[in-house]
């Protein structure tokens, strides 16, 4: 099984072509990286922590 995180480097390196690498690339490419992470953190932190919930079968522990 692939980690998700390859398959989005793999989506970033397929919309920005590595043709002409270079320094402005390069950082153009870790700002998207750095926003898609926030995006993803700001995910995990407004589902409480869990991710996967009831549909995947993870059942809340009662208090």
């Amino acid at each position: 099984m692939i980690p998700s995180s390859m398959i989005e480097l793999r989506k970033l390196l397929d919309r920005y072509p590595t043709s002409a690498p270079n320094s402005f690339w390069l950082k153009n490419l870790f700002l998207v990286a750095l926003e898609q992470l926030g995006d993803s953190l700001e995910e995990i932190r407004a589902s409480g922590g869990n991710m996967f919930g009831p549909a995947y079968g993870v059942k809340s522990i009662p208090s």
